[in-house]
């Protein structure tokens, strides 16, 4: 299992392209794919996330560590590649897999910290 430290960089990875571009989200399928099947004020949520470690923590455990982020999985990490300016490379099972593991070790330290 990923490391605590490890888990949050490789969702904070996923997070930053977008952050980075001041949440524009850019006009491409596996963005609007991605961004559709996340839920309700998600755009919202992750605009706020550059604001404050809160808001950070916030974005992921609520839109990228769902269900929802996972069944289109392929389209949101293909959205972050892209708009990380990598086109050439899809998202590959290990991928997933990793960033189910960072997901799970960020709520399970979420839900420690809440008690």
């Amino acid at each position: 299992m990923l490391s605590f430290t490890k888990s949050f960089a490789v969702i904070a990875l996923l997070l930053s392209p977008m952050v980075a571009r001041g949440f524009e989200i850019p006009n491409l399928p596996d963005c609007n794919i991605c961004f559709s099947a996340l839920p309700e004020g998600c755009k919202d949520i992750m605009k706020e996330a550059k604001t404050s470690t809160k808001n950070g923590l916030r974005a992921m455990t609520e839109c990228i560590c769902t269900d929802e982020y996972f069944t289109v999985f392929s389209s949101c990490a293909g959205c972050s590649a892209k708009i990380m300016g990598v086109f050439t490379k899809s998202p590959t099972e290990e991928d997933f897999k990793q960033t189910k593991d960072a997901c799970t070790k960020l709520l399970e330290y979420t839900k420690a910290q809440s008690k």
